[in-house]
């Protein structure tokens, strides 16, 4: 961090975009840095590259967002292990593969589960009248506080290599953008779900013209408004399957409400840093997603 510290707001964000794959980079971390180390990295980074302390600087927002998502998949076991095995490709294809991801990959692009940011920040937790509360994505059973015996690792060890060996072999190669789905040969369900779940998970809410996101399009599902981008023959498919352009505006809302709680987070670190007591303005629209998305 000494590094980082030494840099303007401007440098640490061009640097940011400069290692837009290099997630320990990104975070000023080495490989084997703690989670902990990771998180409190994250927090110093965040509060000098957010948006609202550098309006004169139009990368600071993509900056931003790689940052999170850098630190959504360096803070989670699983897929910090899946990424420096298989880089970000390999992280974007365990997505799409992970049981229960209806319609894509569920959290794809900037997108950690999104931690209830008024428990663990303003210390209390919402009303039972909201209904019972569901396990969040992506915790999983075995994270329980109980002392796991060998016998009861074993199948989680077997299952976590099915993901992953799933992942990898995804319907479409890396390089494939769907045409399959474009021609009509496959459904979007049954035998292809894995397909057009890859598909669904295919866009980024910044300009990605390393990857090829460079058409952009604006969402209209629940009345939300969110600008991506996809590649040219992924937009080619959208026209043709309304199926799958549902599925994938769902992900990019999900993903811009996850964006939305790492910046509530970020900016009520900045507000208690400044001695501020309001809830900022930021956290009342990532509020507004929850309730519309869930």
């Amino acid at each position: 961090m000494e590094r980082m510290r030494a840099m303007s707001n401007d440098q640490i964000i061009q640097h940011i975009l400069s290692n837009r794959n290099n997630y320990y980079s990104i975070l000023f971390v080495e490989r084997q840095s703690s989670t902990d180390q990771i998180k409190v990295n994250y927090k110093k980074i965040a509060v000098r590259c957010h948006p609202d302390k550098n309006h004169e600087n139009k990368q600071a927002s993509e900056a931003f967002k790689l940052l999170n998502t850098a630190h959504s998949t360096l803070s989670d076991t699983t897929k910090r292990g899946v990424y420096d095995r298989n880089g970000v490709s390999g992280v974007q294809r365990h997505e799409s593969g992970r049981p229960g991801a209806a319609g894509g990959a569920r959290y794809a692009h900037y997108g950690a589960p999104p931690g209830d940011i008024f428990e663990e920040l303003f210390g209390f937790r919402r009303q039972a009248a909201r209904g019972p509360q569901r396990p969040r994505p992506g915790v999983h059973v075995e994270e329980v506080d109980i002392q796991p015996q060998i016998l009861i690792l074993i199948p989680v060890f077997l299952l976590l290599l099915l993901s992953i060996f799933m992942g990898s072999s995804s319907f479409f190669s890396e390089d494939d953008d769907g045409s399959d789905l474009s021609r009509g040969g496959r459904g979007v369900y049954g035998s292809s779900l894995r397909g057009s779940q890859s598909v669904a998970q295919q866009f980024s809410l910044a300009p990605d013209p390393e990857r090829g996101y460079v058409v952009p399009r604006v969402t209209t599902l629940h009345q939300l408004n969110v600008k991506y981008y996809v590649s040219r023959k992924v937009e080619e498919i959208l026209k043709h399957k309304r199926e799958l352009l549902l599925a994938v505006e769902e992900n990019v809302l999900k993903s811009q409400r996850n964006y939305l709680n790492s910046r509530c987070e970020a900016e009520t670190y900045l507000y208690r840093s400044q001695r501020k007591k309001a809830i900022p303005k930021i956290c009342e629209e990532y509020q507004e997603y929850r309730r519309k998305i869930g």
